[in-house]
């Protein structure tokens, strides 16, 4: 079942939020990826039954939220005079006490540059975990060179130490969220 809701956020405008619901105990918010509302990816028919990872998530146990704050997606208005990952955050936290009666755990995903939200509302809220992704910019050409590298010298049982790409917490906050992130802003 879906139900679209407007939130209203300070002077600025409004939130707007597409609940989809199995009646499940757990709620997954879900935040758009720099620009482009989550509904895109996770609402887009990808199996051969033409179900979605949305789908797949209610299935499983999610009731599924896609948010858009003020000035993404179909939300309405926009926040002047400067816009912040805190007053997303905000919006978050206002969306998250309209719905955390119904659900028993609540989670966030973000994506790109919103990355910084979910960490934001989790010092002033209670949430039970936090998703993350982030893209990797890297050509097509020099991935598949890894990737073909890569797995030579795994069959060939050399260089284990080798880190072709790293997940590391701390330099994901410098170079992601400092270095490139805050300075689209």
């Amino acid at each position: 079942m879906k139900h679209i809701q407007y939130i209203h956020y300070k002077s600025y405008g409004d939130i707007f939020v597409e609940h989809h619901t199995n009646n499940n105990k757990n709620l997954l918010i879900i935040l758009p990826w720099q620009t482009l509302p989550a509904s895109m990816f996770f609402d887009f028919p990808i199996y051969e039954d033409d179900s979605s990872i949305k789908d797949e998530l209610l299935k499983n146990g999610f009731d599924v939220l896609f948010v858009d704050p003020v000035w993404y997606g179909s939300s309405r208005w926009m926040v002047f005079p400067l816009y912040t990952r805190i007053h997303i955050a905000e919006q978050i936290e206002q969306v998250i006490e309209v719905y955390k009666n119904g659900y028993k755990k609540i989670f966030l995903e973000a994506f790109c540059s919103t990355c910084h939200v979910p960490m934001l509302v989790a010092e002033r809220v209670k949430i039970d975990g936090i998703v993350l992704l982030s893209p990797v910019t890297i050509s097509m050409k020099m991935c598949n060179d890894i990737t073909k590298k890569y797995l030579q010298e795994k069959k060939e049982n050399r260089n284990p130490e080798f880190s072709y790409m790293k997940v590391q917490f701390d330099e994901f906050c410098v170079k992601r969220l400092s270095e490139i992130t805050d300075a689209l802003i």
